[in-house]
């Protein structure tokens, strides 16, 4: 963005409204209960790939700003903690698939680490988050702990 202060007040409102209190924090459908840990791209639900474009976005607007003068980062890294900490599955509803779970866990991580390479962001990830991120490697242990 060249003018992120032009559009920060109705950016927030859409990322808080849309991204994450309607997409994020709903599980609209059920995800296929398959038992796998992972599914190929073409296995995913549309909804999931949505949640992963919407940690995207996320991870862009707050890029895009390069500064947390409005706390927007720290709300969002408590998102993705929450995200990484409830093993993918936000509701804790336990209404969507492994596969999916994980997918949802590895774009949270992502999203995590793309921020801790932005000097502004850095010093706000907590050392608990990096070791959260470091999870989402051993993905077959860490679900079955």
């Amino acid at each position: 963005m060249l003018a992120p202060d032009q559009f920060a007040s109705p950016m927030k409102s859409v990322v808080a409204n849309f991204i994450v209190k309607d997409l994020l924090m709903n599980d609209r459908s059920t995800g296929e209960k398959n038992g796998k840990l992972w599914s190929p791209d073409e296995e995913v639900s549309p909804e999931v790939l949505a949640k992963v474009q919407a940690i995207k976005l996320l991870v862009r607007w707050l890029l895009g700003m390069k500064n947390n003068q409005s706390k927007s980062a720290n709300s969002t890294l408590r998102l993705l903690s929450a995200m990484l900490v409830s093993e993918g599955d936000l509701t804790e509803q336990k209404r969507i698939s492994k596969s999916d779970m994980s997918r949802l866990r590895l774009a949270a991580g992502s999203a995590i680490m793309k921020l801790a390479q932005e000097p502004c962001y850095h010093e706000i990830i907590t050392p608990e988050q990096f070791q959260l991120c470091a999870l989402v490697i051993n993905v077959s242990n860490y679900l079955f702990l």
